[in-house]
């Protein structure tokens, strides 16, 4: 709408009446009467409008739809991986051997984990994870921890009884931020994950305690199973497994290689898993419980025997130094076990560590006593020291040491991040190991 000026039009009329006044002559009054009284008119009409201009809302342009800015995709697929290469020199009773090969402070892996969001609260994953050697290229290959259902690959090494691909961990299912996750698959035990957050070297290096305290048949990666995470609350926190077991269909022999078989049932490998544990702050404390079938029992045997155990851990950090403890009981027993095979058919174990940070420093020292309190009597003591220095957020260098004690009866060698220095031979023979290498994860 324009906009009119008052004064401007009153003195634009005023001498527009003096020029008409002027250009007429006195004959011509009437004439002039009649446009004064026009220019009135035309005068009362513009301020009318003017009036009407001033009373009238103001203008407002008309809004602009302004769609809201897209976000970008959210990452489904990741890759990630550990890479650890470096030299050691193990004596298992056959002399020094020097060798380079991977998986010294951490077991070597290469995986790939799917996030896909379902709605704010929940998301649909999986996570494929397979054992990798840098030193010679294959997949798949693992060295075996004692305990349920790990009669394949459990991680990286050159030591393998196993071939299956993704022999660390492989599993699907749900998370829910406010009520936890529930997968299925090959998937860690509770009990596995406790006994490495209460022990400095966690699964590191030479000495950590879980490479021995799993001959009482702790479970560690557990075949066909349904695994429940609870959300943390408070600090608390827990997990509970369970699973069916080989998924056989007989009550009779088991073919495990053309023109051999082993006695089992259908509830081999069958069972359970229980953790909880209290993080926050400095503290750690937690304990679990397992109640597993074995997979096969001996001839002389009437059936399957039962795996049970319990283990209590903690930790507190001091802030110059972090302690550790831990303590775990276990038994095998059932179908005329104790009497027939009897090896760690009661067992007692329980190690003491530190760690003491110092900047990008890490060092690391271990002890674990394994008491096997069976008809063998195969005890054996663990010690363990490392250090690491971290280079970068992902890229750590390290050097570590171990030995294993064995007692008269045992034969126990010295596990490594993803592998086994060497078999022992000759029982009651020490093994020592020492190496230095780096990991890179990605």
């Amino acid at each position: 709408m324009r906009h009119f000026n008052k004064n401007k039009i009153a003195s634009h009329l005023a001498l527009t009446t003096l020029a008409l006044a002027a250009s007429f002559p006195a004959s011509a009054e009437t004439e002039i009467e009649e446009l004064r009284r026009e220019l009135a008119q035309q005068k009362e009409l513009i301020q009318q409008l003017i009036t009407a201009q001033k009373s009238a809302p103001a203008y407002t342009p008309p809004a602009v739809s302004v769609e809201p800015p897209i976000p970008a995709a959210e990452k489904v697929v990741t890759f990630y991986g550990i890479a650890d290469v470096g030299v050691q020199n193990t004596d298992s009773g056959q002399g020094n051997k020097w060798s380079i090969g991977t998986g010294g402070w951490l077991a070597s892996r290469f995986g790939v984990s799917v996030n896909k969001p379902i709605n704010p609260d929940l998301k649909a994953v999986a996570v494929a994870e397979a054992g990798v050697q840098y030193g010679t290229g294959s997949a798949g290959a693992a060295s075996v921890i004692p305990g349920i259902n790990n009669g394949y690959a459990s991680s990286s090494a050159a030591t393998s009884a196993g071939g299956q691909l993704f022999g660390r961990q492989i599993y699907a299912g749900l998370n829910s931020k406010t009520f936890g996750a529930l997968t299925a698959g090959r998937q860690y035990a509770g009990t596995f994950a406790l006994n490495g957050m209460s022990n400095a070297l966690a699964f590191n290096g030479y000495g950590y305690s879980g490479s021995i305290m799993g001959a009482n048949g702790m479970p560690t990666r557990v075949n066909n199973s349904v695994v429940y995470n609870s959300p943390s609350l408070a600090g608390f926190s827990g997990q509970l497994l369970y699973s069916t077991g080989s998924d056989n269909n007989t009550n009779g022999n088991v073919p495990i290689a053309p023109g051999s078989t082993v006695k089992s049932n259908d509830k081999a490998g069958r069972g359970i898993d229980l953790e909880a544990h209290y993080l926050k702050g400095p503290v750690l404390i937690g304990a679990s419980t397992w109640n597993f079938y074995s997979t096969t029992f001996a001839g002389a045997e009437t059936g399957l025997a039962k795996r049970t155990g319990f283990q209590l851990g903690g930790a507190y950090d001091f802030g110059p130094v972090k302690l550790f403890a831990n303590y775990m009981d276990g038994r095998i027993k059932g179908g005329g076990y104790e009497n027939v095979t009897k090896a760690f058919s009661k067992t007692g174990a329980y190690s003491l560590s530190a760690m003491i940070p110092y900047g990008k420093h890490r060092f690391h020292a271990s002890f674990t006593d394994f008491n096997d309190k069976s008809a063998y009597n195969m005890d054996a003591k663990l010690y363990g020291i490392g250090y690491t220095y971290q280079a970068e957020e992902t890229t750590k260098y390290y050097i570590a040491a171990g030995r294993m004690n064995n007692s008269a009866n045992a034969s126990f060698s010295l596990p490594d991040g993803g592998s086994l220095v060497g078999n022992v031979l000759t029982p009651g023979r020490a093994v020592t190991g020492l190496m230095a290498g780096v990991t890179l994860g990605f």
